[in-house]
């Protein structure tokens, strides 16, 4: 009784062995297919999906500006000379 799967189908009760699906699903063509189908599906997900990155301007860059501690280094030496300087 519990390899049986009870389904209705038009109004008549059927039984459905379950070794009959398990073979069906194990069969090679029905794997190939499965498989094949969620690739293309992930495929079509990724197509619609897809976003083109924006454009990069071709205008030339700024130097970038110097970070803190370049920044701090060269205000310390500049202070540290002119301390040498009143001497």
């Amino acid at each position: 009784m519990s390899n049986l799967i009870y389904t209705k189908f038009m109004g008549n009760l059927e039984t459905i062995n379950l070794e009959i699906i398990l073979g069906v699903l194990k069969s090679w063509p029905v794997i190939v297919t499965a498989v094949a189908f969620l690739l293309i599906m992930m495929f079509t997900t990724f197509i619609i999906n897809y976003r083109k990155k924006p454009p990069k301007s071709k205008k030339a860059k700024k130097a970038a500006p110097p970070s803190k501690s370049q920044a701090e280094e060269s205000a310390e030496g500049e202070s540290a000379s002119s301390d040498n300087d009143d001497e």
